[in-house]
């Protein structure tokens, strides 16, 4: 009976446990960007994704490495672009970034944000 018992919790560990690590992967939300993917990063009420100068057309390469905002999720009439996004530095604002966004009055952006 105790072995049953064991099985049976043993079992059923791992199949939450699938469940659980795909609908982790499943969820991953990507970004195409000059025909590449990326990976979306969240922090706060920004979307952002992580690109680096060989990412980047001959015509960008100014911007450098770093942090690009794809979707400002917050509600606030007031946002301030911080200057880091996953330890990077903010370079860049996608031009869609607060389509959509009714609420917003305010943008302060950074010095850090070259594009």
């Amino acid at each position: 009976m105790k072995k049953t018992i064991k099985k049976i919790f043993v079992v059923s560990f791992f199949v939450a446990l699938f469940l659980c690590m795909t609908a982790l992967f499943a969820s991953a939300e990507t970004w195409k960007y000059n025909n590449k993917n990326f990976d979306v990063q969240v922090e706060g009420d920004f979307k952002y994704v992580i690109l680096t100068e060989d990412d980047l057309t001959e015509n960008e390469k100014f911007l450098g490495d770093g942090a690009t905002i794809i979707k400002y999720t917050g509600t606030s009439a007031s946002v301030a672009i911080p200057s880091k996004l996953g330890g990077q530095p903010v370079m860049c604002i996608s031009a869609s970034a607060f389509k959509g966004n009714t609420a917003l009055q305010t943008v302060t952006i950074g010095e850090s944000v070259k594009g």
